[in-house]
């Protein structure tokens, strides 16, 4: 704006995106159905709140602008009762206090995949949910869409759900 240059750059912008914006929109109604879930304690829900700590990644951000209902499992400490919730965009936040609380609450959940940093995340895939990451994002207004496309097509592939109880690893 300051050079003067935002008209033209407002053009610009909508010309690049228009040939995306069908794809766009039919990859956010469909998002609309499905949920992505954060496993979170302090330091975790921190970095969720700061992108500069996810690498620059606004995770929740981009979750929640795609249209995906976002759920939380929240770390809270034994004998206390349950604390304000570290993200308050969630939709919905479960509390657990444990390795066991926080299986049934996996298990129980909404939300078809989790965020990790590891690669097949055996809490996740134990509890027959897929993982989604950073490797899920692209950057640009084409990587918008390919984002959505990847993480819906987390959420939708069933592989886990259907063979999961054959996997190795924490009883099912």
């Amino acid at each position: 704006a300051a050079t003067g240059c935002a008209e033209g750059c407002t053009a610009a912008l909508d010309r690049a995106w228009a040939p995306l914006a069908p794809r766009w929109e039919s990859l956010r109604r469909r998002a609309r159905g499905a949920a992505l879930g954060f496993v979170v304690d302090p330091e975790t829900a921190n970095a969720l709140r700061d992108p500069a700590r996810l690498q620059g990644v606004p995770m929740l951000r981009i979750a929640l602008e795609i249209g995906f209902e976002v759920e939380v499992l929240q770390y809270a400490e034994p004998g206390r009762r349950d604390p304000a919730p570290l993200v308050p965009e969630a939709a919905r936040t479960v509390f657990f206090r444990d390795r066991a609380e926080l299986h049934a609450a996996l298990r129980a959940s909404r939300a078809e995949a989790f965020y990790s940093d590891v690669f097949a995340d055996g809490r996740l895939t134990a509890a027959r949910r897929q993982v989604f990451s950073l490797r899920d994002v692209s950057v640009g207004l084409g990587g918008a869409v390919e984002t959505a496309r990847r993480l819906l097509a987390r959420c939708e592939n069933p592989f886990l759900r259907r063979y999961g109880a054959y996997l190795p690893g924490e009883a099912t």
